[in-house]
Protein backbone atom coordinates (compact mmCIF):
# COMPACT_ATOMS: atom_id res chain seq x y z
CA UNK A 1 0.00 0.00 0.00
CA UNK A 2 2.68 2.23 0.75
CA UNK A 3 4.64 1.95 -2.49
CA UNK A 4 1.30 2.27 -4.11
CA UNK A 5 0.51 5.43 -2.54
CA UNK A 6 4.44 6.67 -3.38
CA UNK A 7 3.93 5.82 -6.83
CA UNK A 8 1.07 7.79 -7.36
CA UNK A 9 2.74 10.45 -4.99
CA UNK A 10 4.89 10.51 -7.74
CA UNK A 11 3.05 10.37 -10.82
CA UNK A 12 0.93 13.52 -9.21
CA UNK A 13 3.84 15.10 -8.97
CA UNK A 14 5.47 14.37 -12.22
CA UNK A 15 2.24 15.16 -14.22
CA UNK A 16 1.21 18.46 -11.89
CA UNK A 17 5.20 19.59 -12.71
CA UNK A 18 4.48 19.20 -16.35
CA UNK A 19 1.33 20.96 -16.64
CA UNK A 20 2.67 23.71 -14.12
CA UNK A 21 5.49 24.51 -17.08
CA UNK A 22 4.67 28.03 -18.34
CA UNK A 23 2.70 27.69 -22.14
CA UNK A 24 3.76 31.06 -22.44
CA UNK A 25 7.83 32.42 -22.45
CA UNK A 26 9.04 36.01 -22.18
CA UNK A 27 10.77 37.03 -25.02
CA UNK A 28 11.12 39.05 -28.36
CA UNK A 29 9.11 37.58 -31.61
CA UNK A 30 9.13 38.24 -35.50
CA UNK A 31 6.64 36.43 -37.35
CA UNK A 32 7.98 33.99 -39.37
CA UNK A 33 6.92 34.30 -42.55
CA UNK A 34 8.27 37.79 -43.76
CA UNK A 35 10.13 38.51 -40.55
CA UNK A 36 9.01 41.91 -39.95
CA UNK A 37 6.58 42.71 -37.49
CA UNK A 38 8.19 41.89 -34.07
CA UNK A 39 6.00 41.34 -30.99
CA UNK A 40 7.12 41.28 -27.30
CA UNK A 41 5.74 39.24 -24.77
CA UNK A 42 7.33 40.88 -21.12
CA UNK A 43 5.75 39.83 -17.52
CA UNK A 44 5.65 42.36 -14.58
CA UNK A 45 3.84 41.98 -11.61
CA UNK A 46 2.63 38.43 -11.86
CA UNK A 47 1.26 38.98 -15.15
CA UNK A 48 2.09 38.12 -18.84
CA UNK A 49 1.56 41.52 -21.32
CA UNK A 50 1.99 41.45 -25.20
CA UNK A 51 4.05 44.21 -26.67
CA UNK A 52 3.09 45.69 -30.67
CA UNK A 53 4.41 48.99 -31.19
CA UNK A 54 5.03 49.76 -27.70
CA UNK A 55 0.89 48.87 -27.21
CA UNK A 56 0.37 46.51 -24.33
CA UNK A 57 -2.38 44.37 -23.86
CA UNK A 58 -2.70 42.12 -21.17
CA UNK A 59 -2.31 38.41 -21.71
CA UNK A 60 -5.37 36.68 -20.01
CA UNK A 61 -5.81 32.95 -19.16
CA UNK A 62 -9.26 30.69 -19.25
CA UNK A 63 -8.80 26.82 -18.34
CA UNK A 64 -5.26 26.68 -18.97
CA UNK A 65 -4.98 28.72 -22.72
CA UNK A 66 -3.93 31.88 -23.00
CA UNK A 67 -6.15 34.64 -25.49
CA UNK A 68 -5.53 38.85 -25.57
CA UNK A 69 -8.90 40.65 -26.28
CA UNK A 70 -8.96 41.76 -30.41
CA UNK A 71 -11.81 43.51 -31.68
CA UNK A 72 -14.04 42.17 -28.97
CA UNK A 73 -12.75 38.56 -29.58
CA UNK A 74 -10.49 36.69 -28.17
CA UNK A 75 -7.38 35.72 -29.96
CA UNK A 76 -5.61 32.96 -29.48
CA UNK A 77 -1.67 33.04 -27.71
CA UNK A 78 0.19 29.21 -27.23
CA UNK A 79 3.45 27.92 -27.96
CA UNK A 80 4.43 24.73 -29.84
CA UNK A 81 7.96 24.09 -27.21
CA UNK A 82 8.75 21.32 -29.33
CA UNK A 83 10.00 24.07 -32.42
CA UNK A 84 9.75 26.87 -30.44
CA UNK A 85 6.87 28.79 -32.67
CA UNK A 86 4.24 30.92 -30.37
CA UNK A 87 1.61 31.58 -32.29
CA UNK A 88 -1.10 34.43 -31.80
CA UNK A 89 -3.94 33.39 -33.70
CA UNK A 90 -2.84 32.07 -37.00
CA UNK A 91 0.21 33.41 -37.30
CA UNK A 92 3.44 32.30 -36.78
CA UNK A 93 6.25 34.09 -34.53
CA UNK A 94 9.39 32.93 -33.87
CA UNK A 95 12.15 34.03 -31.42
CA UNK A 96 14.09 37.41 -32.50
CA UNK A 97 17.46 35.58 -31.86
CA UNK A 98 16.42 32.88 -34.59
CA UNK A 99 15.24 35.05 -37.02
CA UNK A 100 17.52 34.82 -40.54
CA UNK A 101 18.05 38.72 -40.27
CA UNK A 102 19.91 38.08 -36.71
CA UNK A 103 21.68 35.00 -38.24
CA UNK A 104 22.82 37.27 -41.22
CA UNK A 105 23.58 39.88 -39.61
CA UNK A 106 27.02 40.65 -39.80
CA UNK A 107 30.42 41.22 -41.82
CA UNK A 108 31.16 38.07 -44.40
CA UNK A 109 34.05 37.99 -46.80
CA UNK A 110 35.37 36.03 -49.59
CA UNK A 111 39.05 36.35 -49.21
CA UNK A 112 39.78 35.17 -52.74
CA UNK A 113 37.71 37.75 -54.52
CA UNK A 114 37.77 40.25 -52.41
CA UNK A 115 33.86 41.04 -52.16
CA UNK A 116 32.42 42.21 -48.42
CA UNK A 117 28.84 42.12 -47.63
CA UNK A 118 28.44 44.07 -44.44
CA UNK A 119 24.99 43.41 -43.25
CA UNK A 120 23.01 45.41 -40.99
CA UNK A 121 19.38 46.39 -39.64
CA UNK A 122 18.58 49.79 -40.09
CA UNK A 123 14.97 50.74 -39.10
CA UNK A 124 13.68 47.50 -39.39
CA UNK A 125 14.99 46.41 -42.39
CA UNK A 126 18.11 44.66 -43.30
CA UNK A 127 20.47 46.44 -45.76
CA UNK A 128 23.33 44.62 -47.39
CA UNK A 129 26.24 47.14 -47.96
CA UNK A 130 29.01 45.48 -50.49
CA UNK A 131 32.00 46.19 -50.85
CA UNK A 132 34.25 44.64 -54.22
CA UNK A 133 37.94 45.78 -53.59
CA UNK A 134 38.86 48.89 -53.07
CA UNK A 135 35.38 50.81 -54.62
CA UNK A 136 32.80 52.11 -52.63
CA UNK A 137 30.22 49.94 -51.03
CA UNK A 138 27.25 49.52 -53.11
CA UNK A 139 23.70 48.83 -51.25
CA UNK A 140 21.39 46.47 -51.54
CA UNK A 141 17.42 45.69 -49.80
CA UNK A 142 17.04 41.79 -50.02
CA UNK A 143 13.62 40.07 -50.37
CA UNK A 144 13.07 37.05 -47.46
CA UNK A 145 12.93 33.77 -48.63
CA UNK A 146 11.94 30.45 -46.90
CA UNK A 147 16.22 29.96 -46.24
CA UNK A 148 17.67 32.77 -47.13
CA UNK A 149 17.45 36.44 -48.97
CA UNK A 150 17.63 37.16 -52.66
CA UNK A 151 18.10 40.57 -55.07
CA UNK A 152 19.68 41.44 -58.27
CA UNK A 153 23.11 41.22 -57.62
CA UNK A 154 25.63 42.18 -60.91
CA UNK A 155 22.65 41.92 -63.41
CA UNK A 156 21.66 38.26 -62.04
CA UNK A 157 19.39 37.04 -59.39
CA UNK A 158 21.50 35.52 -56.51
CA UNK A 159 20.24 33.46 -53.35
CA UNK A 160 21.83 33.66 -50.19
CA UNK A 161 21.83 30.89 -48.00
CA UNK A 162 23.60 30.04 -44.31
CA UNK A 163 25.40 26.89 -45.04
CA UNK A 164 27.69 25.38 -42.15
CA UNK A 165 28.47 28.81 -40.68
CA UNK A 166 29.27 30.63 -43.78
CA UNK A 167 26.98 32.67 -46.50
CA UNK A 168 26.97 30.88 -50.05
CA UNK A 169 25.10 32.41 -53.29
CA UNK A 170 23.47 30.48 -56.11
CA UNK A 171 26.78 29.89 -57.52
CA UNK A 172 28.47 28.25 -54.57
CA UNK A 173 30.48 31.08 -53.81
CA UNK A 174 30.97 31.26 -49.80
CA UNK A 175 31.35 34.16 -47.93
CA UNK A 176 32.36 33.77 -44.59
CA UNK A 177 31.77 35.44 -41.18
CA UNK A 178 34.82 37.70 -39.62
CA UNK A 179 36.40 37.50 -36.50
CA UNK A 180 35.82 40.03 -34.19
CA UNK A 181 39.34 40.39 -34.00
CA UNK A 182 39.54 41.47 -38.08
Amino acid sequence: MKKYLLLSIVILTIISCALSNESLKEGEWIDKEKEFMEIAIVSENKAYWLVVFNEKSPILEKEGNYFIMYKDKELAITLNKDTNVLFLGEKEYIPLEKSLENQFVGIWENKSNGIIFEIKKINGGLVWNITEGENKPERYHPKITSNGFKFTFKDKDMFFVIEDGCIKDSNGIEYCKRSNNE
